[in-house]
């Protein structure tokens, strides 16, 4: 069946439905594109906002580890062990100050007093005396083995500002771990390490605990050491870490120690709220034309009702019956067609009354003029028999003479 065959209610309800069906889902694909770029720029600025704050935490760290070395290094008491030629007799003195040196400059793995070959003068732990730790002195540097940073400061004489030593101290690990798997914002399957130049993982894996001897080979990690030694966008991409599952990841890296800081969050849970959103508009999409179709329902009811009471006013007069009633009284068009369909009837009546009195009187006439005609045929029919009889009469009495001069026997 054509469109233009359906009745006005039904063209009316699929109209309006498609319509605002058509419109909602426009809308809807508008709207979720705007909505899923924003979101995608929240979380692209998310991660990267987060990278830069443990990366420069951690720099942070370092700098006051460095700092604290330096400040250290410059007890006199240590200048005057390393000039003096007479060390032995202060051993002793320079030994009790750096014990106490853990508890007083705060928890140190060790405390060391290196000359400029490297040769370790004094210790907190007497058995690392005597110890080569010229290699230490690219500080900071870690030992992967102890997981320490070794952290060294030179000791110079004051006016001749002759090198006289070193002092080195290791810090654990302990902070940097906490800043690296510090997890807040990063919901329930973000995550944040260091790397090495080896892609090695320095810092304890939030899902497998895994690092120092678990080496990682994805998109986000060679992008990560590639940084190292050019500089590479740091925009968020998709890629699959090494567990094999999907994430959005950014990285940055701390040059003073060649670490690569990355931070990766599973798409899954990223994009969460766009997968919210589909469902939304889904439902948006199948609700919204549901009460399209019952809305224009009721509307085309409105609209047709008075058209289908009008066809059927037009068959009752079209049987003869023109004391109709039309119970329309809009104002609108439909209104004004009642009014007019009103006036209509009221001239028909008058004509069907005026040919109902002229058809009447016509057959009034003829009745007249075929009485008069059968009047008239009546008359000559008596004239008839009356002609008639008068001749009988005649006749007989002219018998009755005859008979009469009939000659007697």
């Amino acid at each position: 069946m054509k469109f233009k065959d359906l009745k006005i209610g039904t063209k009316i309800i699929l109209a309006i439905s498609f319509s605002v069906l058509f419109i909602t889902i426009i809308a809807s694909f508008y709207f979720y594109m705007e909505s899923k770029t924003s979101l995608e720029k929240q979380i692209y600025n998310h991660l990267l906002t987060s990278v830069e704050s443990k990366k420069n935490h951690i720099e942070t760290l370092l700098s006051e580890y460095k700092s604290q070395v330096k400040r250290i290094s410059s007890r006199q008491s240590f200048i005057s062990f390393l000039s003096s030629k007479n060390k032995p007799t202060q051993i002793n003195q320079i030994l009790a100050q750096i014990k106490a040196s853990q508890g007083k400059w705060g928890k140190y793995e060790r405390v060391m007093l290196v000359n400029p070959k490297g040769i370790v003068l004094a210790a907190a732990d007497e058995e690392n005396i005597g110890q080569d730790l010229s290699s230490y002195f690219d500080s900071p540097a870690l030992q992967t083995q102890r997981r320490t940073l070794e952290i060294s400061a030179p000791i110079r004489a004051k006016h001749s500002q002759k090198l006289l030593g070193f002092l080195l101290i290791e810090y654990k690990m302990s902070k940097i771990d906490e800043i690296a798997t510090n997890h807040v914002g990063l919901g329930k399957t973000g995550e944040s390490y260091l790397l090495d130049k080896e892609s090695y993982i320095l810092t304890p894996s939030r899902f497998s605990g895994k690092f120092l001897n678990h080496k990682i080979n994805t998109l986000g990690s060679r992008l990560a050491i590639k940084s190292l030694d050019h500089p590479v966008s740091d925009k968020p991409l998709l890629y699959r870490d090494y567990r094999g599952i999907k994430v959005l990841g950014t990285h940055s890296n701390i040059p003073e120690m060649n670490w690569a800081l990355l931070i990766e969050l599973d798409v899954k849970e990223a994009l969460s709220p766009l997968q919210r959103m589909k469902y939304v508009l889904l439902g948006i999409i199948l609700i919204i034309p549901l009460l399209a179709v019952i809305t224009s329902y009721y509307f085309s009811l409105f609209i047709s009702k008075p058209i289908i009471q009008l066809k059927n006013a037009a068959k009752e007069v079209g049987q003869g019956n023109f004391d109709v009633e039309i119970q329309i009284n809009s104002k609108d068009e439909v209104g004004e067609l009642a009014t007019s369909f009103k006036e209509m009837i009221i001239d028909l009546k008058k004509v069907a009354e005026a040919d109902r009195k002229a058809i009447q009187a016509n057959a009034q006439l003829k009745f007249i003029n075929e009485l008069e005609q059968k009047n008239k045929e009546l008359e000559e029919f008596h004239d008839v028999v009356v002609g008639r009889e008068l001749k009988m009469i005649e006749l007989e009495k002219e018998i009755a003479k005859l008979k009469k001069k009939e000659p007697k026997k």
